[in-house]
This record gives structure tokens, sequence and C-alpha cells, in this order.
């Protein structure tokens, strides 16, 4: 046999059992893809879980349907063939989905399901003290009533030694076939086979041999020698004769009903590590005209000859050898195909033979071997894949039967002379004890050989047409109609967590990953790391198929995280585990709460303040903490070249680039937290001091819990509780105040976005924006604004007082040098900045010089047309007396008017009765 290309399945446990249908299900298992099956006298609805088969039986008109039902999920089959509460018969509708059966549709005779007797299956069975059980298991009325056996005629891998009918000593010929004999087969594959015809009257033999003696090949060699390993051109005669030899030595020797061989397993497969020959089709037909005239000279008419023998594709492509086999005139009945090679992407699989169908459709088709693998432990895609590609695709694509590799083999794949190492047989037999299981492939095969009987006819079925139910119809010779039906949705299991491993990894000590959460595998790379996780609750290891593991992409180079003191790109330290310092002082772990750095003593160093289920080291330099799939916690890095996470031996988390430099550290910048309340974690006090972290990155003490509670209702963040190492990152500048609130900035204190300072008396309240600095009254009328937004509003050192947009200034008072102290919000509607000794410095309705020249007007002037004054060089105000005047001074220059407020106007005396002039 050739290895499928891709291999499933699961790891077989051992034990003795007897019984294999197990009694009516308590429940049915109604969760699953709904459907209505229509026709041939029934109407019943029903349901199939993902990765599940079932075989319905009725008798039309009876009104009721028998069900039987095989599940599985993961490596382990749920139900195996459990027999299900009869479904009542109804009426059509109701449901979406229908499969029609037609049962006037007519289509091939089925010859009847079974497997191969190989060497290793009979020595196995033969030896086993539960010889009967299993041979009642596989031929019994109570067992899957096999009804057609393979035999390969000589070794084949699977055997126990190398063998042949007719060898007297290596390298000596006989063509006269004067030593033939089939004596080997009599220790057990006869035995063996005579009690299967005892149980299965209506059984059928298929002859295959794997090579010729290697005396009649080309290359003289009974293995495959790939170059010279073909039947010699002057022995096809003899050869054909030593065929005929067999069959006649089965029929008439041991009554064995031999109904067909096979010219050749596999003709275009060569391989040195067991028996196998190559033929090509023009070889294939003169051996098969050679092989009829034998037959028929030997009063074996009745028996059939099989051709290719060997898989849907061939060197790529959809195999043409059975038409040039016919095409040469090849002398065959039928054409064996194996299911190894033809379902990968785009391939047609089991569609080949409908194609030779169309093509041929006198000759008939069977589907002659297919396998399971120990190396292949996911019973959820094993029953869909063979359930589809050996069984049902085959069959609804003309093939007249089904047959399984090795009707038995040890739980270990053995014995073998080579070849496939890790089939699995239908019934996994343990080599030391003899005690047996069914395999999972007995229960898909058996769903079909226990209830269709020889002679039945396949009818039409149609399936729903959304791929999720693939259907089969039979109709048997008594009249009953058998439905086999698979949900071809695969149950996958979460492996998220899960240490895993690869099935076929032969190594003592297995290559282990560690799911994570993402779904992808990280190496785990040492055994602390592996005995870490265990500790800590990792389920497995779960030894997986090639497939399963496929499922679960492999980040190669990337580790798997618990107890180390670093985490790497694409690594993940996961809800659970832990990283740590070299010297073990300090622990970085991950809950559903917090991410945390604790020390020896469990108090906390440093912690995101949010729980998640992965931190991650992103390839884009970002350390990134997600709970179920959002991000909830950055390190804001992204483009740092950030290669390592190391927990420090002094307490920190540290990222480096891959030259070894520092790009991150846990302490923060002082820009995180600009903006926020901030306190120390060690400090004793009840009431912890508290600070609020200006744009310069510099902190100012909140005096009050006034001005706290004002900070916190105007959304300031925290308080973040930091370590004294983070906290001198940002230094405190003693003695200056936060602002929210309060009715004064000192040096230093800054007004920030969105917190505010207001006059004692609540009048009148100084906000900074994006859009504007501005005074404004209870009514929100603007008394006074810079008409330019900011982030910040300081009183400097220098005696300024100067708005802050980004770090650029876009507003000051002008007063460098001096000695502002303070600025006051003042009950009259004035910005004031004064020194240290009380001494006025400046106000926000400015110096009267700056109106020298201007013509200015009272904002509260009722009048329609009001009162102007031109203000002179001594900054007093003379009345313009009339519009002439007024147009007079406009004419040459005057600026104005400006709108000023009754203070601003009372800077700027009034010369009472005293007139401005223009001529």
């Amino acid at each position: 046999m050739r290895r499928r290309l891709v291999s499933r399945s699961r790891r077989v446990t051992l034990l003795a059992c007897g019984l294999l249908l197990l009694p009516i299900a308590a429940s049915r298992a109604d969760a699953g893809t709904p459907f209505q099956v229509r026709g041939a006298g029934a109407v019943f609805d029903t349901a199939l879980p993902p990765s599940s088969v079932a075989t319905y039986l009725w008798a039309p008109d009876h009104g009721v349907v028998h069900e039987w039902l095989t599940t599985a999920v993961g490596s382990v089959l749920e139900k195996r063939l459990e027999r299900q509460p009869d479904l009542p018969t109804t009426t059509p509708g109701g449901v979406g989905r229908v499969v029609g059966v037609d049962a006037g549709a007519t289509y091939q005779h089925m010859a009847g399901f079974g497997g191969a007797m190989t060497d290793s299956a009979a020595a196995l069975i033969a030896a086993s003290p539960y010889r009967d059980a299993i041979m009642n298991a596989l031929f019994g009325s109570s067992g899957a009533r096999l009804r057609f056996v393979r035999v390969p005629m000589g070794a084949s891998d699977l055997a126990t030694e190398d063998y042949d009918y007719d060898t007297l000593l290596p390298g000596i010929a006989d063509p006269s076939l004067s030593a033939f004999s089939v004596a080997h087969d009599t220790v057990s594959i006869v035995p063996l086979l005579q009690e299967a015809h005892r149980l299965r009257p209506d059984l059928t033999l298929l002859g295959t041999p794997w090579s010729a003696p290697a005396w009649m090949k080309t290359g003289r060699s009974f293995h495959g020698t790939c170059g010279s390993n073909t039947l010699d051109p002057s022995l096809y005669g003899v050869y054909a004769q030593y065929i005929t030899k067999f069959v006649t030595a089965y029929r008439s020797g041991y009554g064995l009903p031999v109904r067909m061989v096979s010219l050749q397993n596999e003709p275009h497969n060569c391989n040195a590590s067991y028996a196998t020959m190559n033929l090509e089709p023009d070889q294939e037909a003169r051996l098969s005209r050679d092989l009829r005239t034998a037959l028929d000279a030997a009063g074996l008419g009745s028996v059939r000859i099989l051709g290719w023998d060997h898989n849907w594709y061939d060197g790529g492509r959809a195999a043409s050898y059975p038409d040039t086999l016919l095409a040469d005139g090849g002398r065959v009945d039928a054409i064996g195909y194996h299911c190894y090679d033809g379902t990968g992407p785009h391939q047609s699989g089991p569609a080949v033979q409908s194609q030779f169908h169309r093509d041929h459709p006198r000759t008939a088709i069977y589907m002659t071997e297919c396998s399971g693998f120990t190396a292949a432990p996911n019973a959820s895609e094993n029953l869909v894949w063979e359930v589809r590609n050996a069984l049902i695709g085959p069959i609804v694509n003309w093939a007249r039967t089904s047959l399984y590799w090795s009707l038995a083999l040890g739980s270990d794949g053995g014995p073998h002379v080579g070849g496939c190492g890790d089939c699995r047989g239908m019934i996994a037999i343990d080599r030391a004890t003899g005690a047996y299981q069914p395999s999972e492939d007995y229960y898909y095969w058996a769903h079909f050989s226990k209830f269709v009987a020889p002679g039945a006819v396949r009818i039409g079925s149609s399936d729903p047409g959304d791929g999720s139910i693939e259907t089969v119809a039979f109709r048997n010779p008594d009249g009953t109609i058998v439905v086999v039906a698979v949900n071809t949705a695969v149950r996958h299991v979460d492996r998220r967590g899960h240490i895993v491993q690869w099935a076929g990894d032969r190594k003592r000590q297995r290559t282990a990953w560690l799911v994570g959460p993402d779904g992808r595998r990280r190496w785990i790379s040492d055994i602390a790391t592996y005995n870490c996780l265990k500790r800590y609750g990792a389920p497995g290891p779960d030894v997986l198929s090639a497939g399963e593991l496929d499922a679960l992409p492999d980040l190669n180079g990337v580790w798997a995280v618990c107890g180390a003191d670093r985490i790497g790109v694409d690594s993940i330290l996961q809800t659970g585990f832990y990283a740590q310092s070299h010297n073990g002082r300090y622990r970085l772990s991950l809950s559903g709460s917090d991410l945390a750095l604790t020390d020896a003593g469990g108090h906390v160093v440093w912690s995101t303040g949010r729980g998640g289920d992965e931190l991650v080291l992103q390839r884009d330099g970002n350390l990134v903490e997600y709970a179920g799939g959002r991000p909830v916690w950055a390190s804001g890095t992204v483009g740092s070249g950030s290669a390592w996470l190391v927990v420090r031996d002094d307490g920190k988390l540290a990222l480096y680039n891959g030259a070894g430099q520092l790009a991150w550290t846990s302490e923060a910048p002082p820009s995180s937290y600009v903006g926020h309340i901030v306190q120390w974690d060690s400090d004793p006090n009840a009431q912890r001091t508290a600070w609020l972290v200006g744009p310069d990155g510099h902190r100012r003490w909140i005096s009050d819990i006034a001005t706290y509670n004002c900070l916190k209702s105007r959304g300031a963040p925290g308080p973040d509780v930091l370590t004294s190492w983070e906290l001198d990152r940002m230094p405190d500048l003693n003695g200056v105040w936060a602002v929210c609130g309060v009715d004064r900035i000192g040096v230093n204190s800054m007004l920030q976005t969105g917190l505010y300072a207001q006059s004692g008396g609540g009048r009148y309240r100084l906000t900074l924006s994006g859009s504007d600095l501005m005074l404004t009254d209870t009514s929100g009328r603007v008394v006074w604004s810079t008409g330019r937004g900011g982030d910040e509003l300081v009183l400097q050192g220098d005696g300024n007082l100067v708005e802050y947009a980004s770090g650029t200034a876009v507003w000051a008072s002008g007063t460098v040098g001096s000695g502002a102290a303070w600025l006051v919000v003042r009950d009259d509607g004035k910005l004031a900045l004064y020194n240290a000794a009380g001494g006025y410095v400046w106000t926000s309705e400015g110096p009267p010089s700056r109106y020298v020249g201007h013509i200015v007007q009272w904002d509260n002037d009722p009048n329609t047309q009001k009162t102007a004054w031109l203000v002179g060089s001594d900054g007093h105000r003379r009345w313009i007396a009339d519009a002439a005047t007024y147009n007079c001074l406009k004419s040459h220059g005057m600026p104005g008017p400006d709108v000023l407020t009754s203070w601003e106007l009372n800077q700027l005396p009034d010369l009472n009765g005293i007139w401005a002039t223009c001529h």
C-alpha cells in the first residue's frame, strides 16, 4: 500500500471486547444539523451532530425508521454504531434541508464491504485468546458482517516475513512451477478465511499479488529495486499460471471462494523496503490476456480479473492508466482504486471513477484499499474524511465495494516488513496479550457492511446542497431501504492553553508545544518549562495528528513561557503562568483581575491594574495585554524594535531591542502620567499625599481635598500609585500647588486644559481649552480672553504669565522681571498679577497707555449712538461732541472705536466737559 498524503486518526486503547452494538441510547442526540428524508416509502425528520455518521433502515410504508449513530469529538468516538430511538414517519415539510431518496433511480449492484486478511492480521488474530470474538466482530451476524476480503498473494508490507509461493532457494528459477505451494497461508490465513466463510457463507475473496517471485523479475529482487522491478518478458505465461495455481489451491484445496484476482497491487509504486513490482499499462494488458487464458483453461472462467488497483491520481493528475490498459487490449473485468492520492487541493478524488465509468460503462469499479493511521488520532477529522472519501464518495461514483486495508494490526502498527509502519488495523490487537479493541475505522465500515446486503442496488439520493449533509442510499434484495448520511462539519477540540505533541514523533522525548489563546503553538524549550506548565495546571500533553497540528500553526523559534526570566517576540505569558527574575525575587503573573509584578513578599511592585488572558510582545515592538482578544494595556513602544521583555533582578520590567538597548521600562516615562493624579505606593499616611503631573512632567502638590475633588470632577485620571523610582522621574516642584477651583496660581503652578480657577466669590471662572483662554462670568459671558487656545497657563519664575500650546508660547502678559508671585481671579472680574509684597503688577484690563490715540466707548452704553471719547497722550479721555468731529478723527486714521468695560474706562479718567477737536 502507499500511504495517504494527508493522514489522520487516534491512538487506540486496547482491551478485550466482544459486545459491539451497544443498547439503544437513553436519549436522542438531537444537537446538530436538522434535515428531512423523503422518499422510498418514508418521510422522517432527523439531525446529525458535526463529525457524525448515521445509518437509517426502513421497510417502505411500515411507518417506522431505525437509526444507528457514530459521533466523534477530537480523538474520541463518543458513540460507536449506537442504536437510536426509532424515528416515526411524518408529513413532508417543516425542515429546510431535505434529502430526497428515489428508489426508482438505480445504479450499480453492491458486492459487499470488507478488508484485507494480511499476513500480519492473520498472525495476530490466530494467536489471540480472543480469536473467536474477533472473527465474530468482523464477520458474525452480531458484528460488522463483512462479506468481501482481499488476500495478499504472498508477502505485502504488512507481513511477519517475506514469502512467495514458489521459491526453492534464492536465485533459483522454477519455470515449471513444480515447487508451487500455499503452505505458508495454511498456518493462519487459510484457517481464518475458512472461519470467515462459515460465519459469512456469501463471502467473496479477492487475491492480490504485491510481487512475483524474485526469479520471475528483471531485477531478480522480491523487494522493489525501482529500476529493474518488473516482470521478465519471457515469463508472462509462467506468472499467469502462478496466479491460476493460487486460485485453484484456495478454491479446490480449501473451499475458499476466490471470485476475483488483481493483476498487481499498485503497479506504479516502487518501494525498496518491501515486496513491490512495477507494470506499465501495456505489460498489465499482456498479463491479463495470458491470465484470462490460463484461468479459462483451468475451468475458472467465472473468476474475474481486476486491473490498476492503485490511486485515483498518478503523477499529479487523474490516473489514465486504466484507460490505456483497456485501449491496449487488457482483458479485465474491473478497475480497482485506492484512496491515498487524489483528495488534495484542486483534485477530484473519487470523481475520477465517474469519469472512467462514463468512458467505460461496462467495466466494474471497486474501491480496493484505504487505511487509517495511528499517527492520525483525530477521530473528528477521520470520521468525516473516511466516510466521505473511502465509502460514500467511491460508492456514489460507481464503486461496488469499499475495502479497508488490514483487518487487524497491533496497536503499534506492527508487525510489518517495511512500508507502512503506522497503518491502523480495523481491529487493534495488543501484541503482548492478544486483547483487542475495534478501531474507529471498524465502525465507519460497519455502518455499511452491517446493513447493505450482497446484491443490494444503489438508488438515488439527493443531498441538501449546502455542503452539510452527504448521503448514499441502497435498496436491499428484501426491499428494505438503507440511507447512510454524514455531517461533514468537523468538530474540533479547543486546545488553547493545552500542551500538544505530534503522534508521529518517534523520539523518546517528543517535542511539545503550548497552544496560546491565539490558537498558535509555542515550543516548550526545556523540561523546566514543561514541568512549570504542568505544575500550574496546563492540560495535556494531547497527542495530535499532523492535520490537527497544522490547524494550530507553529510559531517557529517562539518559546512557551513559564518560570523563565524573559519573553521573546510572539511568545505569550498566559493566564495562570508566570515569568520571574533570574534571582527569583520578582514574579510577573497574569490573572483575570491584574497583570502584576510582585516581590518575594507578594508586594505589588508594578501592575497595569487590568486583568487579561495574555501578555504578548508583538512583532511591531509593542508589549500588549489582551482580555478576550481586546487590548487593555500596552507599553506604547510600536516601532521600537523590542525583542525581549526581561524581568530584571532590580524589580523592573524592561524591553530591549535586538542590540540589547533599553527600549522601555515598567517605571514608565513621565509623559505617560501627564494630567494624572499620582501617589507614592509606600506612603504610610492614611491619606496619601497626591500630586498632579503637568505637561512639563513635573508634579504639583494637591494641597487640599477640595482641589483633589475638583480635579477628579474634571476627569483627571488616577490616582496612579507609583514606586519611588517612578516618582523620581517626575520631579516634585516643592511647595508648588495644583490648580483646580482655587482663586490663584503661584509661581510654577499652572492651569491645565480642562481645569479652572475661580474668584473667591465664585462669580468669575478662568478656563483653558484648545480654542481659548478666557475669563467668564456666571452667565457664561466672556469678560476677557487671549483669543488663543493652549494646554497650559503658567506663572513663570521670571514673572511672566505665559500661555503655551504644545510647548510653544502663544500669549504672555509681558511682565518678565516684575517679580510676579501670584495670579489672582478677583471678585471684580479682573485677572491681576501681584508681587510677593502684594503690589500690583498687571491686570487683564491692560495699562491705559495702550489706548492713547484711540477712540473708545463704553460696552454698557444703552444709547443707539454710544458716547465716544478720544484718549489723549496724558491717558485722559476727551468727549467727541458730534459726528463731524468723529468722522474727522476717523479720516485722520484714529484707531477704534474700542468698546471697553467700565473698569477699563475708569483707568482712563474722563476730562468732564472737555471736547476732542479735529480740523
